[in-house]
């Protein structure tokens, strides 16, 4: 339960960054929406390293979050099409 309530602390920030970051360029994207998506992603699909995620470049982030928003394909069984991976995906 702990590891969740972490996470989720983790994806909220992570989505209030990228709003702020959407906000620079006159995009106004509500950070739930952000962070839905990247819950999404890191509970069904392949997990996130958050913390690396929140601290990382902007650049990195937008890469990310641009693209889970682009290629999630939520018909069905959640997944990310395109073969697309996030940078902060958790893999070995």
């Amino acid at each position: 339960m702990r590891q969740i309530v972490e996470d989720w602390l983790l994806i909220k920030k992570i989505a209030m960054r990228m709003a702020n970051i959407y906000a620079r360029h006159d995009r106004d994207v509500h950070w739930s929406y952000i962070a839905s998506e990247l819950t999404m992603v890191h509970e069904e699909i392949i997990p996130l390293r958050l913390k690396d995620m929140l601290d990382g470049r902007d650049s990195d982030l937008t890469h990310d979050v641009c693209g889970i928003h682009q290629h999630l394909d939520i018909a069905g069984k959640p997944r990310l099409t395109g073969g697309f991976l996030p940078r902060y995906a958790a893999v070995n």
